[in-house]
């Protein structure tokens, strides 16, 4: 849904959806097809963004950030319908948001935007391995901080 929200608010844009599960690829198909834009977005089945062959603007994800041990312990309205592979985000819950993080330069361009859905428990930890970029911190309707935002510099 994330990727047809961007679709439907930013009608010029190019938007590729990408997942690790096939099922999931499948419900994002039913979105895009129920919402008219299965000519907009694309999708891809691939680990995080291995697949991208080159640098963009913007890059939003919602990566499993649940540590492992914190699953038993979930809302049965979560836990329940929620796939492990969609909230299990390793021992710590940061594995993936790391790997995503490594060289944020290599997936956006200058001037370009990582958005991530994470823990506010992981949030300060992933900043700080972010030195030479602006970062900023959006709250849930929680207040809980929740969206890690991160600027690259324009060259």
């Amino acid at each position: 849904m994330i990727a047809c929200t961007i679709a439907l608010e930013a009608p010029y844009a190019r938007v590729v959806a990408s997942d690790v599960s096939a099922a999931a690829l499948v419900v994002a198909d039913l979105n895009r097809r129920r919402f008219g834009l299965a000519e907009r977005v694309a999708l891809v089945r691939g680990d995080l963004l291995e697949w991208l062959g080159d640098t963009i603007d913007l890059v939003v994800a919602n990566l499993p950030y649940l540590p492992t041990d914190r699953l038993p312990s979930l809302q049965p309205e979560v836990g329940c319908f929620e796939p492990r592979l969609a909230l299990d985000g390793g021992p710590d819950g940061g594995g993936l948001a790391r790997r995503l993080l490594f060289r944020p330069d290599q997936l956006v361009q200058p001037g370009g935007t990582l958005l991530l859905e994470l823990d506010p428990e992981q949030i300060p930890a992933l900043a700080r391995r972010l030195p030479g970029v602006t970062t900023r911190v959006t709250p849930d309707l929680a207040g809980l901080d929740r969206v890690l935002r991160i600027d690259l510099p324009s060259s």
